[in-house]
């Protein structure tokens, strides 16, 4: 049974732990896997990731010739477009890697699959964002805004002040979306206020589309 309402037929933590220990365990253990993995050669269509022994790694992507992107996260790159090349210091965040490079950093949302693909993309809208056994957490949106998924969804506006928005999982092919209706804010000058997110059940993960395909493998050797 797929279970789409966000209240209803919740999966229970284990008794021993609270959802908020269970969440804070688990992101502690992805920040440890995502470090581990920070090492040697990831390669994929849409660049090449490079981990030195020094500390230091170079980012060569085609990220910005990405096109056709969908709340599916379908991808297809333009022909002829070439790769934009980062490099600097690697520092290792929750859900995040950056390049430090003199004073200024280029951030990119990071996670590991459980597969064990490394995906990565440029700074995202919507943060990839952890979730309990019950599918809660808070998606970032960007500095001022984060969405609490609970049993129901809570904009968090620095701005604005807090509402309650419309949100549903629902089934879209082989995956697990959430749906949420942020409400019209101009002076943000939003395109749409309906977003959506991928969540993957192996992972407790809420993702945005554009990073769900976006997945590097290891390339073998020294």
């Amino acid at each position: 049974m797929v279970c789409l309402a966000v209240a209803s037929c919740a999966k229970k933590p284990a008794a021993e732990q609270t959802p908020t220990e269970t969440l804070a365990n688990k992101v502690q253990k992805d920040l440890a896997a995502l470090k581990e993995a920070a090492t040697g050669r990831w390669h994929a269509p849409w660049g090449q990731l490079d981990f030195r022994p020094d500390g230091n790694a170079t980012f060569s992507l085609f990220t910005n010739c990405v096109e056709n992107r969908d709340e599916l996260g379908a991808v297809r790159l333009k022909d002829g477009c070439p790769p934009d090349e980062s490099t600097g210091k690697l520092v290792v965040e929750d859900y995040r890697l950056l390049l430090q490079e003199g004073n200024s950093s280029s951030i990119f949302d990071a996670y590991l699959d459980a597969e064990g693909k490394l995906h990565l993309d440029v700074l995202l809208t919507e943060r990839v964002t952890p979730v309990d056994a019950r599918r809660h957490g808070k998606i970032a949106l960007g500095m001022l805004q984060s969405v609490l998924v609970g049993d129901q969804c809570k904009l968090i506006d620095e701005m604005e002040g807090d509402k309650t928005i419309p949100c549903r999982f629902e089934l879209a092919g082989p995956l697990t979306l959430l749906r949420f209706e942020l409400p019209q804010t101009p002076s943000l000058h939003y395109e749409t206020t309906q977003r959506s997110v991928i969540y993957l059940e192996r992972e407790h993960l809420l993702v945005p589309p554009s990073i769900h395909k976006l997945a590097f493998e290891r390339v073998a050797g020294p």
